[in-house]
């Protein structure tokens, strides 16, 4: 089934096979983008705008404070990157996984300072990049040995009064989420939801950096780790096959014919790989194995306090009553696709073969002798003895038949979007009925796709944006060390006018703010585009009824239009 609906999201389809099984060039074979338009105009919509994340508790400024961080972190962790892939393996597939850790990125950062007018800092950045340690001697300053050493750098590295340094820069420390490849999760069978299952395991390729970083942080993995890079130097092949089958990335690789399984080029000498299997156990006592290829590296206690859960989140948009893997509209209505190709190939084939006329002839040697076609430049010579020798044989039949074919199109198209949910209409547009043959019928799909859109992103925020926010607020209780300042004001996506204290403001967070506990949620619908015309629809007629009205909220109820239109981002321009 996965390998059905890749294949249709990447347009690939079997070639038709002649008597003999072997490929027929005679036949078309193309693959419709029905399942490609789906699936991204779908993701498009889901995910056109960052979440609205928001955490609750009895401080109302502490929850501003927590609710604009977890904001400020989405957006610096690069998180709706991530989150357009997660949301479109769910589409295809009914199911994906999103991993979470702790991130500290730093970097070596190259600045110059005035060595007139050093600045705090400033002499230790210039001890560390030239090895000079022997400045920070205190008795130096009184031998005049550090200005003669500051005037001969200045004089052999430096540019007019300026002195180039290299210090350690933080660019960003906070949670952060990667993707993951269904192909390499491996959940226990027949799970309901991965927080609730007795163990979690994924295989992942880690290089050289990430192993010895492991072993500095658990030094009970130094020793295993050096048995593992010594029994595989140059690190190892992505696994392919197992004992059972094979590998379900090189399948779905191989179906759209990208996998050329005579290449190596899993071979880099300058970034050896090799595939860690982590086995993840959720529960009162969480705890977290590491296997490295064929070497068993160690067990230890879950390495963040996440109150019993594991570092990952799920998306599942449609339930299924079996397991945790979720049902798919892709996988649904593959069979609907298979049929719409089937038809628009054969359809192309005969008004192909029509275009091309049927000529009759008595004549045997026009027959057995194509050299007397003569092609020239723009036309065609044939040589008949006689006037009769050469007609146009009539194909009404043919005709007919691509006639009707023609027709047959819109049907398969209303089947799919009876299916899918997915239409070029809404409530607010203008119904043709050419669309779907009835005004009523249009009527009844726009309605449909309003409620298929509203369960998927109520589906969305429940398994999956929750459950991020949660667990970014638990990574962050965990692991913040230090106060973040950021200004707040580019984080409120509650679009609300009332809010002044907050408007154009750095804020300070404390990692006891992350102490307290409070109930988080994301808000539904909130990452819908702004253009949605349901939206805009309600929101109109929410002011045709209510506006001027002095018992109802006149600043919400413009601001709930100013929304919609897509002015949430400067609702303080519109401030009167």
């Amino acid at each position: 089934e996965w390998e059905q609906a890749w294949k249709n999201y990447k347009c690939k389809r079997d070639p038709e096979k002649d008597l003999d099984g072997k490929e027929d060039p005679e036949l078309t074979s193309i693959g419709m983008p029905d399942t490609w338009g789906y699936a991204r105009r779908m993701v498009a919509r889901g995910t056109a705008q960052p979440p609205n994340l928001r955490f609750h508790a009895k401080d109302s400024q502490i929850s501003e404070f927590i609710s604009r961080t977890l904001m400020y972190e989405w957006d610096r962790g690069k998180a709706q990157r991530i989150q357009k892939k997660h949301f479109l393996q769910a589409v295809l597939f009914g199911w994906s996984v999103k991993a979470w850790h702790w991130a500290v990125d730093e970097r070596i950062r190259t600045r110059r300072v005035d060595i007139a007018n050093l600045q705090p800092g400033d002499l230790d950045d210039i001890i560390n990049t030239y090895n000079l340690n022997i400045l920070r001697d205190p008795r130096i300053d009184q031998t005049g040995i550090l200005d003669r050493v500051l005037a001969s750098l200045l004089a052999r590295k430096g540019r007019g009064n300026l002195l180039p340094v290299r210090y350690l820069a933080k660019s960003y420390e906070g949670p952060k989420s990667d993707f993951l490849f269904i192909g390499d999760c491996f959940p226990q069978p027949n799970f309901t939801d991965l927080q609730s299952s007795a163990w979690f395991i994924v295989e992942r390729r880690r290089r050289l950096p990430w192993l010895e970083a492991l072993a500095e942080a658990y030094p009970q993995f130094k020793e295993p780790l050096q048995e593992l890079i010594e029994k595989h130097p140059d690190g190892t092949e992505p696994p392919s096959f197992n004992s059972e089958h094979q590998n379900l990335r090189n399948r779905l690789q191989s179906v759209i014919d990208r996998r050329d399984e005579t290449a190596r080029s899993w071979e880099d000498e300058h970034a050896p790989e090799w595939t860690i299997t982590e086995e993840h156990r959720p529960g009162d006592n969480p705890t977290l194995r590491y296997v490295g290829e064929d070497v068993y590296l160690g067990e230890l206690p879950y390495p963040y306090e996440l109150d019993g859960q594991i570092a990952f989140s799920e998306l599942v948009l449609i339930d299924d009553l079996l397991s945790g893997i979720g049902d798919s509209t892709a996988r649904v209505l593959r069979g609907l696709q298979l049929l719409h190709e089937r038809q628009t190939n054969r359809r192309f084939d005969l008004i192909y073969n029509i275009v091309r006329p049927l000529l009759g002839t008595t004549n045997r040697e026009l027959m057995e002798n194509p050299k007397l076609i003569k092609r020239g430049a723009g036309f065609r010579l044939v040589f008949m003895r006689g006037p009769g020798d050469l007609w146009v044989q009539p194909e009404q039949a043919a005709i007919a038949a691509a006639a009707a074919g023609l027709q047959d199109e819109s049907g398969i198209m209303r089947t799919w979007q009876m299916g899918a949910g997915e239409s070029n209409m809404s409530m607010a547009a203008n119904v043709d009925p050419q669309q779907a043959r009835t005004a009523t019928g249009a009527r009844i799909m726009a309605y449909q796709q309003d409620v298929l859109t509203k369960d998927l992103n109520d589906a969305f925020a429940q398994t999956s944006l929750t459950s991020d926010a949660e667990l970014m607020y638990l990574l962050n209780r965990s692991e913040l060390t230090e106060e973040l300042e950021f200004e707040s004001s580019k984080y409120n996506r509650k679009y609300s006018t009332e809010e002044e204290a907050f408007r154009q403001k750095w804020v300070t967070i404390k990692p006891m703010h992350f102490q307290v506990d409070g109930e988080i949620v994301a808000e539904i619908g909130s990452t819908l585009a702004d253009e949605d015309d349901t939206r805009v629809t309600k929101a109109n007629n929410l002011f045709a009824m209510f506006g001027g009205n002095p018992t109802v909220n006149q600043e919400k109820l413009r601001d709930n239009v100013l929304v919609a239109y897509g002015e949430g981002r400067n609702l303080s321009q519109w401030v009167p």
